[in-house]
């Protein structure tokens, strides 16, 4: 506190008053100036964080994308700017292994011999299901094509590594599926078998068992449902039982499908492929029929116990077809030539199964003991 001197008349007192005002709105002048520079000077220095900040990140996501809309295609010649990785997710019996084939084709690296896969569980990538675990992974592999047989981590990174799947009407894929093991099934006896008037029954050998496969009613019926979302949905639906997939699960599955760069139909392979190929600069096969070989129509067999439509239960795929839908809505916006898709899927039925779907009283996703394939 200033102690100001004592004044021994009127006039002395004014001017020391007039002095004191003075003072005071000099020292009040000096303060706001200090207080504005202070301010400014936080502000430069918050605008340099930011960005240092932004400089830090780009440097640690150097990887250009190949999402885009058009056919402009950026890539880096610099070996810091690495690209991204495709992430190919495999569902069984559409196309994958011909996918993982054009990869190779193309000059991407894989493991080949492993079709593609780079875990032995078929999960991808790097070892478990973490955020940090899947960008560690990309930063340090020398892959450029990677692929998952299994369901999708929860874990999802678009700045590292770019997604990719083929999808097929999910009515189809379990057949393909039931026709391949009937395929692969090298010896087969026919035996009583229970609930079934046609019981042809046939044994596949694995890891030095024989393990009985049963009829297709029986097969499908021990298989989970709705298998597509199941693996785009990855993780969360793992565990959920059949036939109680949530509209949450359902709308999450959508969201993720949305974050994949590309998605290939089996039903239009050659055009989707070929859509596919000009935008990641991929040149397309002189014979392109291998690509679309799984999508030939269903032939019964002998070992086919009832007709199909009286043997499929439509909760099995009714989300499927949504999803389906959903995709090639997205496909078909991104084409340039007309062209107009039905739809496969049926609102009611899609309803009906989050509707009602829990009465079926299923505890795990196969509603009692899962098929082994």
């Amino acid at each position: 506190m200033i102690k100001w001197p004592s004044c021994k008349n009127n006039g002395e007192r004014q001017a020391m008053s007039y002095i004191h005002r003075r003072l005071i709105a000099v020292f009040l002048t000096v303060q706001c100036f200090v207080v504005i520079q202070l301010l400014t000077y936080m502000q430069l220095d918050s605008t340099l964080l930011e960005s240092s900040t932004n400089r830090q990140l780009s440097s640690s996501h150097p990887f250009p994308s190949l999402r885009y809309d058009d056919a402009t295609i950026v890539s880096s010649q610099h070996s810091a700017n690495k690209q991204k990785i495709m992430y190919f997710l495999h569902i069984h019996k559409s196309g994958g292994h011909s996918i993982c084939l054009q990869a190779q084709e193309n000059k991407m690296i894989g493991d080949y011999n492993n079709v593609c896969n780079v875990q032995k569980d078929q999960h991808c990538c790097g070892g478990e299901d973490s955020l940090q675990a899947q960008i560690e992974f990309a930063k340090n592999t020398n892959f450029t094509f990677v692929a998952a047989e299994r369901e999708m981590y929860d874990a999802m990174t678009t700045e590292y590594y770019d997604y990719v799947v083929v999808l097929r009407d999910s009515k189809s894929r379990y057949q393909s599926h039931w026709k391949h093991l009937v395929s692969n099934a090298n010896t087969y006896s026919v035996s009583p078998y229970t609930g079934d008037k046609v019981h042809d029954r046939f044994m596949i050998p694995m890891h030095g068992v024989r393990y009985s496969v049963g009829n297709r009613t029986k097969w499908w019926q021990s298989q989970p449902d709705n298998y597509n979302v199941r693996m785009i949905c990855g993780t969360k639906c793992l565990e959920v039982p059949k036939f109680q997939i949530t509209r949450k699960l359902f709308v999450y599955t959508l969201q993720r499908l949305d974050d994949f760069a590309h998605v290939m139909f089996l039903e239009d392979m050659e055009r989707s492929f070929n859509f596919f190929a000009k935008h990641v600069r991929w040149k397309s096969p002189a014979n392109s029929s291998h690509l679309h070989q799984n999508a030939k129509e269903y032939n019964p067999s002998k070992f086919d116990s009832l007709p199909v439509e009286k043997a499929w239960d439509p909760l099995m795929s009714v989300l499927d077809d949504a999803l389906y839908d959903h995709a090639r809505q997205k496909y078909q916006a991104r084409l340039s030539e007309n062209v107009s898709f039905g739809s496969v899927a049926d609102q009611a039925l899609v309803n009906d199964y989050f509707d009602n779907g829990s009465g079926r009283m299923c505890q795990n996703p196969c509603c009692g003991e899962c098929s082994i394939w």
